[in-house]
């Protein structure tokens, strides 16, 4: 959990401009291509059992190529129905960028006495205010699901 800094739009107003978000973050590095699919395939289920029990529409889309960064090879994206909008917008998402970011950090580890590159999922499972702006439109008797209670994010020591 922490805080996302974006520049905000002074063209745009509303509840889904906002340059500081509390999120939730996930940062995951897996030895091998293999790991990597299959850690990915498992996050994907964790996040569609956690929207599913919530109840408001939503929907997990993968990003086209031309909308990716540099560093993505491909990018889920987590998406909630706006009322007002009338569109579904992205209140998190789930980037693979392989190993293009751990050889540019030099961030190895060691197998077999060979040094190597891990390879990387990262992203925001949860933008608190874009979240709460599709909740409040659709609902004015919203309580924080206990999905998504501190206790549930934290990490157990």
């Amino acid at each position: 959990m922490g805080r996302q800094y974006n520049p905000a739009d002074k063209k745009k107003i509303g509840l889904f401009n906002v340059s500081q978000s509390s999120v939730i973050s996930m940062f995951i590095a897996t030895k091998n291509v293999k790991e990597c699919d299959i850690i990915l395939d498992e996050t994907i289920e964790v996040i569609k059992n956690i929207y599913s029990n919530i109840g408001y529409p939503y929907r997990l889309s993968i990003v086209t190529a031309e909308k990716l960064q540099m560093w993505e090879s491909l990018r889920v994206s987590i998406e909630m129905y706006s009322s007002s909008l009338k569109s579904y917008i992205e209140i998190g998402n789930i980037s693979v960028s392989g190993d293009f970011i751990s050889k540019r950090l030099m961030f190895t580890y060691t197998d077999e006495k060979q040094s190597k590159y891990p390879h990387i999922i990262s992203g925001t499972i949860l933008n608190v205010p874009m979240f709460l702006g599709c909740v409040l439109e659709q609902n004015s008797d919203f309580s924080l699901p206990p999905e998504f209670a501190v206790s549930n994010w934290c990490i157990q020591q």
